[in-house]
């Protein structure tokens, strides 16, 4: 039998608890549990999560130091910053907001907070994973930019709402995905989606479509051929999504209308790696990874609450109409698409870590 959360009993529940730590931390040891808070610029959004983030300390009796810089703050400064705080015995806790100013690079910010002091966690993670990334040969991976952290890269793209992008995959960059609105890496195609859907919210419907998702730089050996196959297991991931119908990977549904003599891919010698002439497979074979890029497609489903009245049941068993009413989007997919980034990190994350523990690939 299924069980409702309140989320919001849950977090007093937590909030109750970390007091609860703190008193006897100041009661016990002596110790005054201190947080000491870091905001460069002035992002309004970050002040609002900083003020809430201070607030809510203070209610678990966890003092906090402010530290306020300014928007030109150089890196350099920044990390000195930390680094003192790191020394600093009365501080129990670093929080850095982000985002940072460009001219400052998230990820050495991340590096330089003390682990046992690093309250988001965030720098825990990602040094768990670089010390399995790094031992990799370059040509593993195939990063698109200096900012490209894990390098391993997500590209994203497309609506396919009654029209279809046209874009070469092997060029695509994240700059041209994130340039519109619907994330559509074709700016042509996206104008005519941004109608599309605007059309259906004027005619109080929606419409659904499909991402379409390619990662480049998988190194070779990652998955299992029956129990943890690596499109099994992003299926299942893309999947847990909602709104999602259906999931393809390589060819897909298109590969019933080949032979097997068209739709087998055919090896080559490439300097000492081995790769495909195409890649039909979709970058997995027998639930392995083969070094090539891994392309699936996830479909979504139209939004499911409309501005059109509908016939439905009542409560009590009663045939009446039903039509929605309030902010609903008309169409889903420019959400998705982060999603279906976040939820491939994590399958590929998981799957590294499997392999090092398993096999050592990352070090061969």
């Amino acid at each position: 039998m299924a069980t409702n959360i309140d989320g919001k009993a849950f977090a007093a529940k937590i909030r109750s608890q970390v007091k609860e730590d703190a008193d006897k931390l100041i009661a016990n040891k002596q110790v005054d549990p201190c947080l000491a808070v870091v905001l460069v610029g002035e992002n309004p959004a970050s002040k609002v999560y900083v003020g809430a983030k201070t607030k809510m300390a203070a209610e678990c009796n966890i003092k906090t130091k402010d530290y306020k810089l300014d928007e030109d703050t150089d890196q350099e400064t920044l990390l000195k910053l930390i680094k003192m705080l790191n020394e600093d015995t009365d501080i129990h806790g670093i929080l850095v907001q982000l985002p940072l100013p460009k001219q400052i690079d998230e990820r050495s910010v991340i590096d330089a907070i003390a682990v046992e002091k690093d309250v988001d966690l965030t720098g825990i993670y990602d040094r768990m994973t670089q010390d399995i990334f790094f031992e990799l040969p370059l040509d593993f991976f195939e990063p698109t930019s200096k900012n490209d952290e894990y390098l391993i890269d997500f590209q994203i793209h497309g609506i396919k709402a009654l029209v279809e992008a046209n874009i070469n995959l092997d060029e695509l960059t994240r700059e041209q995905i994130e340039s519109n609105i619907v994330r559509c890496g074709d700016g042509d195609t996206a104008e005519k989606m941004i109608e599309l859907i605007k059309e259906a919210r004027s005619e109080g419907n929606s419409l659904g479509g499909i991402v379409e998702c390619i990662i480049k730089g998988v190194p070779v050996g990652l998955g299992d051929p029956v129990f943890d196959k690596l499109e099994a297991d992003l299926a299942k991931a893309m999947m847990s999504l909602p709104a999602t119908k259906g999931f393809e990977i390589g060819s897909g549904f298109k590969g019933i209308e080949m032979t097997g003599k068209e739709h087998n891919d055919e090896f080559y010698m490439d300097g000492e790696r081995v790769r495909t002439k195409t890649n039909r497979s979709g970058g997995i074979q027998g639930g392995i990874s083969n070094g090539e890029n891994i392309i699936f497609r996830v479909a979504f489903k139209p939004t499911a609450t409309i501005m059109t009245e509908q016939q439905t049941v009542s409560q009590s068993g009663e045939d009446t109409q039903l039509k929605g009413r309030g902010r609903h989007d008309p169409c889903v997919l420019p959400r998705a698409v982060p999603m279906v980034d976040a939820m491939v990190a994590l399958v590929l994350a998981d799957h590294l870590l499997l392999n090092q523990a398993q096999c050592g690939l990352i070090n061969n």
